[in-house]
């Protein structure tokens, strides 16, 4: 495992990374299918400890480049391009959502589609802030780091309609932050991640905290934050630990071509999981697994559904760019 992860660096793709990307992806898609559907699945509870955590800390992790340069022509060009990818074709996909259906307002959480928001409006805080502190890394990391965890408490506290519009988006802005911390030193975080006895009692440590607690990260902030970040990095190195798994078998490279179109998934689902399993209802089925297996398995339908619709979207070069920001 050294040996591989120390050539991974320098590398454009890092395939257990793209697999670690779907694998989330098909949890975000089987949350919404069963919360849009008011089916009440708990496992799923296990799995929201660490789900979107994952997606902001993957997307610090990616974004961390030692050797870049923050001047004021690259940050423009860096945040000219996010936009591109990230605003254009939401502001798109929620327009046409509220118009399919009828919907004339905009919720606190953007009718769903807050993550590329949210990811945006944190890569623009780290951008701009490197720009200002030039050479001080650290300084800028310190200081977002306090404005990561003052956003997570904020997001956490019942506040104001208006107000959760801004803090909303920024309640993850401390597990982006840690995705960077661990690029940054990715020497020390593999070191730890090679020995096996330490994380093996990070792994149960991640189970036992999440079966005592489970009931109360959502009213408590301090457990919550620790789980979450406890659990990202016992699911992380589990991939990690397997990137030859993840590269080379069907499973994997299923997993990877699903990472590579999350944006196009998580713009194309919301379309598709309005009661796609409401009529589980009428079965009075109550078993939290057979729950979670059929909205793993309608997750999987939809997903296939908008790869799909990507795929055919993506032959016109135009729609293609304008939507999805596809290179070709």
């Amino acid at each position: 495992m050294s040996e591989q992860l120390s050539k991974e660096k320098n590398k454009k793709r890092i395939e257990y990374i793209d697999a670690l990307r779907g694998f989330t992806m098909i949890l975000v898609v089987a949350n919404h299918v069963s919360s849009y559907c008011s089916v009440n699945i708990y496992i799923t509870d296990f799995f929201e400890l660490f789900r979107m955590p994952l997606f902001f800390f993957i997307s610090g992790f990616i974004l961390y480049k030692s050797e870049f340069v923050w001047s004021r022509t690259n940050l423009y060009m860096f945040l000219k391009k996010k936009f591109v990818i990230q605003i254009i074709p939401t502001i798109v996909f929620l327009g046409l959502y509220n118009f399919v259906f009828s919907i004339p307002d905009i919720s606190p959480t953007y009718n769903g589609y807050w993550f590329t928001l949210a990811l945006f409006m944190q890569f623009l805080l780290w951008s701009v802030t490197r720009c200002v502190f030039g050479k001080h890394e650290k300084i800028a990391l310190l200081l977002l780091l306090l404005w990561g965890i003052v956003s997570c408490i904020v997001s956490f506290k019942m506040v104001p309609v208006a107000v959760q519009y801004l803090t909303f988006p920024l309640g993850y802005l401390i597990y982006f932050l840690v995705g960077i911390v661990s690029k940054k030193y990715y020497g020390i975080v593999y070191r730890i991640m090679n020995n096996t006895s330490f994380m093996a009692v990070v792994v149960a440590m991640f189970f036992i905290i999440s079966i005592l607690f489970i009931n109360d990260y959502l009213v408590c902030l301090p457990i919550r934050i620790t789980l979450s970040l406890v659990g990202l990095f016992s699911i992380f190195y589990f991939f990690a630990n397997n990137a030859l798994f993840m590269k080379e078998t069907i499973v994997g490279k299923s997993l990877q071509f699903i990472g590579r179109r999350t944006l196009d998934i998580y713009l194309l689902h919301y379309f598709f999981i309005q009661d796609s399993m409401s009529w589980v209802r009428n079965f009075s089925i109550e078993s939290p697994l057979i729950l979670f297996v059929i909205s793993l398995c309608t997750a999987l339908l939809i997903i296939g559904v908008c790869l799909i619709i990507s795929k055919f979207i993506r032959t016109n070069r135009l729609l293609g760019k304008l939507l999805f920001a596809a290179k070709y």
